[in-house]
């Protein structure tokens, strides 16, 4: 405790200042941060208050669900959702679907950022948000809500993290997106192969062809689909295939990927 007049740092239960007499209802404590109290949220505000749920991600949040004229907010911390939706439901454990005028929108865990009721449904992916809309697929990251790709293909995340991978399905043919989180760059590929899997590292992909295969960097670069197989990665650097018959290495060095039996094969990835 502190003394408002002096300043003079007190005990617990003090009476009064020792150093300029004041009485202890002059203390105060050290300044605390800000938090949301129940009593915060006063009746003529809103019609009712009720404890909705508790979010236990980075750290315990209590959130609270608001009634005014019909309509739904939330409350969580210092932040606020205004009372306009008509409904909210729990996309556990990642955030909120929110519903208006018959339309979806998405709000994250923290209230933070908020998706509007734009589309005609919803999805939720590890780190993910996918939203379809007159038709067309909008991919956003689930944290901050930044879109990352929009396509008429149908989109399944295959890989989460910081380098993610989605393909895109549209008349039996596959595309994919490569996304880096920390550099919010996107790649998005053509719909014209037989089959996307995920790579060896988190920054290629791999596709099929005409029933060769080829290795796609987040960059949108290529090998070109020529081998007959790729069978695994060494964490020494080398890139297992087959290769008209042959098993080859691809060696990994300073970003790039070259083989000294396969001319011109120089992909960045």
């Amino acid at each position: 405790m502190f003394c408002v007049n002096c300043g003079t740092e007190l005990p617990d239960g003090a009476n009064f200042c020792f150093n300029c007499g004041q009485r202890v209802q002059a203390f105060i404590s050290q300044p605390q941060e800000e938090t949301f109290e129940y009593s915060d949220l006063t009746s003529y505000e809103y019609d009712s208050i009720e404890e909705y749920c508790v979010y236990k991600d980075y750290d315990e949040r209590k959130v609270f669900l608001l009634h005014k004229g019909g309509l739904l907010g939330l409350v969580s911390g210092l932040d606020v959702l205004p009372c306009k939706y008509d409904s909210i439901e729990p996309a556990n454990p990642r955030g909120f679907w929110l519903r208006s005028f018959g339309r979806l929108g998405f709000a994250n865990n923290y209230l933070k950022v908020e998706l509007p009721c734009e589309y005609e449904n919803c999805w939720v992916y590890d780190d993910s948000i996918l939203g379809l809309k007159d038709g067309m697929w909008h991919l956003f990251d689930r944290d901050n809500l930044k879109k990352i790709a929009s396509t008429y293909g149908e989109i399944e995340e295959l890989r989460s993290g910081r380098n993610r991978l989605y393909s895109i399905k549209k008349d039996n043919k596959f595309g994919f997106i490569l996304y880096d989180r920390k550099e919010e760059k996107s790649f998005v590929s053509d719909i014209v192969y037989d089959e996307i899997k995920e790579g060896f590292t988190d920054t290629i992909c791999n596709v099929k062809s005409c029933g060769k295969f080829g290795i796609m960097s987040i960059n949108g670069t290529s090998s070109g689909i020529i081998f007959d197989e790729i069978i695994k990665y060494d964490w020494g650097g080398v890139l297992r295939v087959r290769y008209r018959g042959r098993n080859i290495g691809l060696k990994c060095e300073n970003r790039r990927i070259w083989s000294p039996e396969i001319s011109g094969l120089n992909v960045t990835y």
